[in-house]
């Protein structure tokens, strides 16, 4: 039984926490938050102790999964946590909301030989693996766009970029069907602005990401454009909330519902996961996205 330890009882804390208590081979034995109720609240409602000192819980546990808000003090905690001597410990998306702080994070980790993980669920959704398939040779990907838009903002929306919270997804998933792009480090941002609507566009290597929480409708979108070896070129879309792939005559669909979560979990349990060096990258990214609309809007 692999025992994880939760620090961070927020809304997706808790979360992540019933999640795991679900889990074949996994239980959740101690959830520590700086709010004493709110630490016993999600700790009954999973059957684990509350804590709120974070190092009660280490030596019940096999695993930590750092699950507070992404500052500064966050990458203090989890490299705290490191320092404690846990071997095993996940964190949520995005690594660090700095580069300098992912940077030291991978550093720390694997001088102390840490398997340090990260949260990016949405590269483990059922039907990704079939779209990076549907785009490999003989096929040649000329641009990609990315769209991943919120009809409705969640309560943190007002203290979070969609950029940190949203097109972070995409530029996991961009790291899977072409990784290509990210082998010799991470890709040149070559433009980032705020549309009229209030979404945000931003231009990475020959792909495009768009993100939004204010949307007529919520679209979790990725469409390549391909070219053939005979000259035609044609359009492949993977829409992630439908799990469905729709190529040029073929169309495929998840039979069963997406646990992109449960099957993140599952891997970080059996010692995988989304490594934090990739994560880190994805920071930079991100960092430099946040530094050019920060130009353009005079900050």
């Amino acid at each position: 039984m692999f025992r994880v330890a939760v620090i961070g009882a927020g809304n997706w804390g808790a979360r992540v926490a019933a999640r795991v208590r679900d889990m074949d081979g996994m239980r959740v034995v101690a959830v520590c938050d700086q709010h004493e109720g709110t630490a016993r609240d999600v700790a009954a409602r999973v059957g684990a102790d509350p804590a709120t000192d974070w190092h009660y819980a280490l030596d019940k546990a096999d695993g930590v999964i750092v699950a507070t808000p992404p500052t500064p003090a966050r990458a203090e905690l989890v490299a705290a946590v490191i320092d404690a001597g846990m071997q095993r410990v996940r964190v949520e998306k995005p690594l660090a909301s700095s580069y300098a702080d992912a940077v030291s994070l991978v550093g720390h980790a694997a001088q102390a030989s840490c398997r340090l993980t990260v949260g990016h669920t949405s590269v483990f959704q059922p039907m990704l693996p079939a779209f990076a398939d549907a785009i490999t040779p003989p096929l040649t990907v000329a641009a990609m766009q990315f769209e991943r838009l919120c009809e409705r903002a969640p309560v943190h929306a007002a203290s979070t970029s969609p950029v940190w919270d949203l097109m972070v997804h995409d530029f996991a998933i961009h790291q899977v069907v072409a990784p290509d792009a990210w082998d010799g480090g991470p890709p040149t941002v070559h433009g980032a602005a705020v549309m009229p609507n209030g979404a945000i566009v931003a231009t990475v290597g020959t792909a495009t990401f768009l993100a939004s929480w204010a949307h007529p409708s919520t679209t979790r979108r990725v469409r390549a454009f391909v070219g053939a070896a005979d000259g035609t070129t044609a359009q492949v879309t993977y829409d992630e909330q439908c799990q469905s792939i729709l190529a040029v005559g073929k169309s495929y669909t998840a039979t069963d519902a997406p646990d992109a979560l449960g099957l993140e979990l599952a891997a970080w349990r059996d010692g995988g996961g989304f490594a934090a060096i990739k994560a880190a990258q994805i920071v930079h990214v991100a960092e430099q996205v946040e530094l050019l609309l920060n130009a353009r809007a005079g900050v």
